[in-house]
């Protein structure tokens, strides 16, 4: 018979009771006691349930083992009014077990006060961990020192007259715990030949093991503050973890600084110090400070040889990549790394720099500008962002089988990164995201445009089977749902804000908040962007040189279209024919659906786009009431995106029923008896 999760916790918990159990022996344990539980459901239950603690390489189940121990606390007046205490550091070692249930609170006459449980509240602007309980709940206790003992699987708060004493014995017995049971990490501080032992645990570990160690010693008398009892054992709280009192709080800062950046990126402590010092000088690059390239003359002579060096590493090449994705930021990037380029433009086997400067361009939308730099890079350099970066060129290029090449290259290096960080999935969701794009074209292999050894008719004066074999265009009538999509990419790259900004607006005025996810998403509102909100023009500004004449030409044709209300006169199978009621042009559109909207008389707004003799709806229509024309000629006019945005949103607002005398109804229910 299959245990259920609640009955597999029990018997976890009833065989491990106040002790630490080995975890190689619980199933033994289980087993002795009449239990079947696999050893699958045995892990899974102890990573899904929080009140089970792991200890070196025993499990502990937090209600037994703190079984008897009372954790005393000051209660704040300030919370207490509102309700809640923090739960950290004093509750930390019974912080989990709240997390996972509600628990039971009891007064020290043994009347029930009610059921607390562990809450997340930003306070000060900071996720903080709080213990909230029933109405009132601390009234009788605000003020004053109280301790919460853990007694049969419920808590009792007592009163204290006041803080407990330190009793020497728990003292040396916390610090022996910190001391068995801390994390040791050897820093190096930047500049310095000497290594730190910087040690750190958690309050709730240190107590666990220190309960562990000597039960009757931790229980009985209730237990001081967590702060007082660390204190008096060497000890101290910093950052939430539990550091000797004598560690200098800039090595614990800096040391913090490269485990985080470790767990981060996946990477060594070297490399974790390089990425830090190159993405520290764009930070001061950011501000101006005459600190990005050092603080002597002597720095400021031999940071640029060091930056060039560090971003020639692959991995730190990798971090910086990622950190420089958005255009927040690349701007200093930037100018970092044009600066120390310029120092060796003459050295052309410095390239990093070179490549820095370019992957910024492209974030930024400059795809000419980097264009120059990629094709002047080094053939293969095997980094992973430097081949996604010359897929988006390509791509700008429309050479959709140099970029699937390029991705794929880039698809088996990103195996290789550290699976438990952010990098992998970001660089596998940019590189998906381009292989879709591209995926169609890159599969249809356009007609040869000449035999393999005649000249190109591109006019380049080679052979067509070392000049355009294998990088011939589609027909543009084809690629033009291509030149789009790359339009929206810029847009939603380079105006996310914007993006974001107008779906709240339309959500907002439908009522519908709850749909802005879906709606940041919706291609009417990536075209409003691109037209009148005006960023085609720097689509364009950043591609002149780099797309191919054809899409140029395209593009600046669509840029004169602007968006309006047409009216259905026809339909046929797979096309629709309009009348612009601004102008009364007719124009036929076509890879157009099959629905209501599309019936003769139907009016409907949209921006339609030229492609040859035909139009292409690519980024749809929307449903107009006739009473709402005017109104709609007037807003398009003027073009302002929000007016349209609450135009639109009105339309799809739910309606208000009112009565004769005008009052909003309110839904009755009516219960026959």
């Amino acid at each position: 018979m299959v245990m259920s999760d609640k009955d597999a916790g029990a018997a976890l918990a009833e065989v491990i009771g106040g002790g630490v159990v080995p975890r190689s022996e619980l199933r033994d344990r289980l087993a002795e006691a009449g239990y079947r539980i696999s050893a699958n459901d045995v892990d899974r239950r102890i990573q899904m349930d929080p009140r089970f603690l792991e200890l070196g390489d025993g499990i502990g189940y937090i209600p037994g083992l703190t079984e008897g121990v009372a954790f005393s606390l000051w209660i704040d007046p300030a919370t207490a009014a509102e309700g809640y205490i923090l739960m950290k550091p004093e509750l930390d070692a019974i912080g989990w077990w709240i997390v996972e249930c509600a628990v039971d609170v009891f007064d020290e006459s043994g009347e029930r006060i009610g059921d607390i449980q562990s809450d997340g509240w930003m306070i000060d602007d900071l996720d903080t961990d709080v213990v909230v309980g029933p109405d009132g709940w601390l009234d009788a206790f605000s003020d004053s020192w109280v301790a919460f003992r853990v007694r049969q699987g419920k808590l009792v708060i007592e009163q204290l007259v006041g803080p407990p004493e330190v009793d020497p014995d728990r003292a040396a017995a916390a610090r022996t715990a910190f001391y068995a049971v801390a994390d040791h990490q050897q820093y190096q501080p930047h500049g310095s030949d000497e290594v730190v032992d910087v040690m750190r645990s958690q309050v709730s570990t240190v107590l666990h093991e220190a309960i562990r160690a000597d039960h009757s010693l931790m229980a009985g008398e209730p237990l001081p503050s967590s702060t007082d009892l660390l204190a008096a054992a060497g000890l101290r709280v910093e950052r939430r973890s539990v550091v000797p009192a004598d560690l200098d709080p800039e090595v614990l800062a800096d040391a913090d600084r490269e485990r985080q950046s470790m767990f981060r990126w996946g990477v060594d402590a070297d490399d974790a110090l390089g990425a830090q010092i190159l993405l520290g000088a764009i930070g001061l690059y950011a501000v101006e400070s005459p600190m990005a390239f050092g603080a002597t003359p002597d720095e400021q002579e031999t940071s640029p040889v060091m930056f060039e060096a560090l971003l020639e590493r692959k991995s730190i090449a990798t971090v910086v990549a990622y950190e420089c994705s958005e255009t927040e930021g690349c701007e200093a990037a930037r100018g970092l790394a044009a600066t120390v380029a310029a120092l060796f433009e003459d050295d052309p086997t410095s390239w990093a720099m070179r490549w820095l400067v370019a992957h910024c361009d492209l974030v930024l939308g400059d795809i000419d500008s980097a264009a120059v730099v990629l094709d002047d890079l080094p053939g293969s350099t095997g980094y992973l962002p430097v081949l996604i970066d010359r897929a988006r060129l390509a791509i700008a290029r429309s050479q959709a089988k140099e970029a699937q090449k390029l991705l794929r290259e880039a698809e088996r290096l990103v195996e290789d990164l550290p699976k438990l960080t952010l990098l992998p999935h970001t660089y596998r969701k940019v590189i998906d995201d381009l292989q879709d794009e591209i995926e169609v074209w890159a599969d249809n292999t356009p007609p040869p445009m000449a035999r393999r050894n005649e000249r190109c008719p591109c006019g380049s004066g080679r052979k067509y089977k070392v000049c355009h074999l294998g990088r011939e265009l589609h027909p543009i009538e084809d690629r033009s749902l291509w030149l789009y999509h790359k339009m929206v990419r810029f847009a939603r790259e380079q105006a996310d804000d914007e993006i974001d900004s107008l779906a709240g607006v339309l959500t907002d005025v439908m009522g519908e908040p709850s749909l802005w996810a879906e709606m940041i998403k919706a291609p009417l509102i990536s075209d409003v962007v691109l037209h009148e909100e005006e960023f085609e023009q720097g689509f364009l500004d950043g591609r002149l040189s780099t797309l191919p004449d054809d899409e140029v030409l395209l593009a600046q044709q669509w840029m004169l279209v602007d968006r309006t209300v047409f009216e259905v006169e026809s339909t046929s199978p797979g096309s629709i024919e309009l009348r612009d009621l601004g102008t009364g042009e007719m124009i036929e559109v076509v890879n157009v659906d099959d629905n209501p909207m599309s019936r003769p008389g139907s009016l409907l707004i949209g921006r339609p786009l030229p492609v040859g003799d035909i139009y292409r709806a690519f980024s749809g229509f929307m449903a107009l009431r006739p009473d709402l024309v005017q109104a709609a000629l007037s807003v398009l006019d003027d073009k302002d995106p929000d007016a349209l945005m609450e135009l639109l949103g009105s339309m799809h607002r739910a309606p208000e029923i009112r009565n004769t005398d005008g009052h909003e109804m309110e839904p009755t229910e009516v219960t026959w008896c």
